[in-house]
């Protein structure tokens, strides 16, 4: 069964929690959110004391577009360049409703009959930084250690694309990959969704 827009967006800390908690903290995921929560209550509470010290000492960082464009142009330099394989194909999808499409990176995809799994792989940044095309190295050694199909998303950037448009790019991505799987060659049964840093916030 395909998750709902809403278990996509269930943030970085319920992420956390899951891994610390294990099957406990996934089934308490699936119940009903409530509007208001406090994340500090998702973390396992053998960690959860250390977890905000060290939240609470992180420098406090101020974003303005003048240096949000100066951290973006500068995280150009650090881009590694693609490995040669497994092959990368860019495509267009089609985007939320109202929305443009959305660009998306097929990695592993192979035409040997074997449905494989796959990974909608959401780039780090927290919304706000980052590109399908810098973290293209994580998502071809994630092909290759799996023997998966990564499909990374190229979503829409904040601020200049209000919340939820980032998360709707993702979701769109996931229904596509879902759509699509013959095509692709997944097993629509097997496909998980990775994120790096804060990407699920």
């Amino acid at each position: 069964m395909l998750i709902t827009r809403r278990e996509l967006g269930m943030g970085a800390t319920a992420l956390m929690a899951a891994s610390a908690f294990g099957k406990t903290a996934i089934a308490a995921e699936r119940k009903a959110i409530p509007t208001a929560i406090d994340p500090a209550s998702l973390l396992n509470p053998e960690i959860r004391e250390q977890v905000l010290e060290m939240t609470a000492r992180m420098p406090k960082t101020q974003f303005t577009t003048g240096t949000l464009a100066k951290i973006r142009a500068g995280a150009g330099a650090f881009q590694m360049k693609p490995l040669a394989s497994p092959a990368i194909r860019e495509t267009m999808i089609p985007g939320p409703a109202d929305a443009p499409q959305v660009k998306v990176l097929v990695i592993g995809a192979t035409a040997d009959g074997k449905n494989r799994p796959a990974v909608l792989y959401i780039h780090g940044g927290g919304f706000i930084l980052g590109s399908a095309m810098g973290e293209v190295v994580s998502a071809q050694n994630l092909a290759t250690a799996l023997d998966c199909v990564v499909v990374s998303v190229d979503y829409r950037l904040a601020p200049e694309t209000r919340f939820p448009g980032p998360q709707e790019d993702n979701y769109a991505a996931l229904r596509w990959v879902y759509d699509n799987a013959a095509a692709l060659g997944v097993d629509r049964k097997r496909i998980a969704i990775f994120g790096g840093s804060v990407a699920f916030a």
